[in-house]
This record gives structure tokens, C-alpha cells and sequence, in this order.
């Protein structure tokens, strides 16, 4: 773009300048098309919804994820594709994106061969020129395995707590702060703390200043 001023004749002010533009080109459908492609052969599951949750685009991830065609799919709303409960669920984070907020939430849900799955889901708001929002972009990515090993990592700890508490010595784990991350019920006893006062104690509140000096 060119900024040149505005030559008056003669006997005339200045009013302004001329703006001159070059290389201005209207974005190109293929380009447009191309990213769609790439969409359609993602891993996640992406699809995007107008403003009154009906589907203008669906890849074949989520088709895969809901089992259903994509004839099946495109122009119809979320629950007629998901369910009533489904949208209900999203209700609130839909209202956040329609703020212009970009959203993430994680929920579980059912494939198309009735196995568990935890999705965690990405809502982006799809702007028009002018700023208001003409619909949502919606991106899931399947996060399953990794639930899976928090709830496994979950168990362990839980038994490793178990075996613990059964210790009749007192026993504390302690991080790089002497916090305490983790009592047994002997060491409450002893000290005569609950686990809530613990959490909020240093080692050297904890045991006093003998034994800590004594460590």
C-alpha cells in the first residue's frame, strides 16, 4: 500500500492523500478446500457447527467416533447427532465460546462400538469479518489411554497407602520444602495431628525441634 498526497491545483489547499493498494487479493477457495482435506484426514476428531449447533463440516474421525455417515451428519444439529444429554452437557462451555471465549473440557462418552472413551474437546469460536460469531469449530482428541493410566497410577497409590496405614511406625513422605505430602494414620497418632493440619505444617513444626535437629 502507497500513501501519496494529494496534489490541489493551483489556489487550492491540501485536502488529504491518496491511498493506492497493491498485491490486495481475495482469498483463494482452494486454499480454503485444501485445508478442509487436511481436516478430513486428521487423527482428532474436528467438526465445525453453525450458531444453531447444526454441522457444515465433519471429518472422518468423528464420523468414526459416532458411527455414522456423513450424509447422516452435515445439516443436522448436535442432538439430533449426539443426544439431548450430550448438548446439555456442552450447554455451558457453547455459551462461553459464544462469548468469544475459546474453551476445553474433557467428558466420557460412548463410540460407535459401545466402548468407554474419554474425549477431551476444544471449542473455537469461528468469527466473521465484522467480529460476531457464525458458528464453532470443535476439535476432540481422544484422550482414553491416559485416563487410564491415571486412574492405574490412582489404584497403586491407593494400595500403597493401604499397606501405609497398616505400618504401626510412623511414616511421612516429604517434598524439597519439608512439607508433608504424605502421613500414615501412626504418624497422625503420634503427633497428634489431623491430615488438614499436616499439609499446612513444615517437618520442624511437625516434630518439634528436637527430633528435627536430631534427624
Amino acid at each position: 500500500m502507497d500513501a501519496r498526497p494529494h496534489r490541489p491545483g493551483p489556489g487550492r489547499h491540501r485536502q488529504g492523500s491518496r491511498a493506492v493498494l497493491h498485491g490486495i487479493r481475495h482469498p483463494r477457495p482452494q486454499a480454503d478446500r485444501a485445508g478442509a482435506r487436511d481436516a478430513r484426514g486428521a487423527a482428532a476428531a474436528v467438526h465445525r457447527q453453525h450458531q444453531d449447533r447444526s454441522y457444515s463440516f465433519v471429518n472422518d474421525a468423528f464420523l468414526r467416533l459416532v458411527g455414522l455417515d456423513r450424509d447422516d451428519v452435515l445439516g443436522k444439529t448436535a442432538e439430533d447427532v449426539l443426544g439431548p444429554d450430550v448438548v446439555e452437557f456442552q450447554r455451558p462451555y457453547i455459551e462461553r465460546a459464544a462469548k468469544g471465549e475459546s474453551v476445553t473440557y474433557e467428558r466420557e462418552s460412548v463410540d460407535a462400538d459401545g466402548r468407554q472413551r474419554w474425549l477431551r474437546n476444544r471449542i473455537v469460536p469461528d468469527f466473521r469479518f465484522d467480529g460476531t460469531i457464525k458458528g464453532y469449530y470443535i476439535v476432540g482428541h481422544d484422550i482414553t489411554d491416559l485416563k487410564q493410566a491415571q486412574d492405574a497410577l490412582a489404584a497403586r497409590e491407593s494400595q500403597l497407602r493401604a499397606i501405609m496405614d497398616g505400618v504401626p511406625a510412623p511414616v511421612a513422605y516429604i517434598d524439597r520444602d519439608e512439607r508433608c505430602q504424605y502421613v500414615n494414620r501412626t504418624f497422625l497418632h503420634y503427633f497428634g495431628l489431623t491430615a488438614e493440619q499436616v499439609t499446612e505444617l513444615r517437618l520442624r513444626d511437625v516434630v518439634g525441634h528436637g527430633i528435627y535437629q536430631s534427624k
